[in-house]
């Protein structure tokens, strides 16, 4: 299903450079019914303006170069990292955490910018985010099962780099 915030065709390559031999991955998710087809362009001009030349591509031969199967391969936008850093996690008595972030949508939801939880265990004891509100807060699970949270005062800027910590 489209919506306006799902654009019905996303995809990315895993590379954004290769040289001659090499291969590049590209992930596709399609929302629509019919089928989607994949050429390899070169990019001669990129020039929008309706007064220059426009746009103007060259078709290159590529092996994969065909129609494929639409199907939808959910995917999370946005940078994202899992580290293992084990089940006998424990955290230390003090730490300093230190992110440099560019929030682009604070305000939007609550965005976890680094979080520690053991794998099997549902509960997350540690965050350092941007609230629904567009703060930056740090919370910790306490051992009594509760949890404690300081927010900023002040809303981050968007597009505006920034650094978030909590020591």
């Amino acid at each position: 299903m489209t919506t306006t915030s799902t654009p019905p065709l996303l995809g990315y390559a895993d590379r954004l450079s290769v040289r001659p031999g090499e291969t590049v991955a590209v992930k596709v998710s399609c929302t629509l019914e019919e089928d989607f087809s994949a050429s390899l362009v070169r990019i001669v001009c990129a020039d929008p303006n309706p007064s220059g030349p426009g746009i103007i591509e060259e078709s290159v031969p590529a092996n994969f170069a065909a129609g494929y199967p639409a199907r939808v391969q959910p995917f999370t936008p946005g940078s994202c990292a899992l580290i293992s850093l084990g089940d006998d996690l424990t955290l230390p008595t003090t730490m300093t955490v230190s992110a440099m972030i560019w929030p682009t949508k604070p305000g939007h939801s609550e965005q976890a910018v680094m979080s520690f939880s053991k794998h099997n265990e549902p509960r997350t004891w540690f965050v350092l985010g941007i609230d629904d509100t567009g703060h930056g807060f740090c919370r910790i699970l306490l051992a009594d099962g509760s949890s404690a949270q300081v927010t900023l005062l002040t809303t981050l800027r968007e597009r505006t780099w920034t650094r978030l910590w909590a020591a």
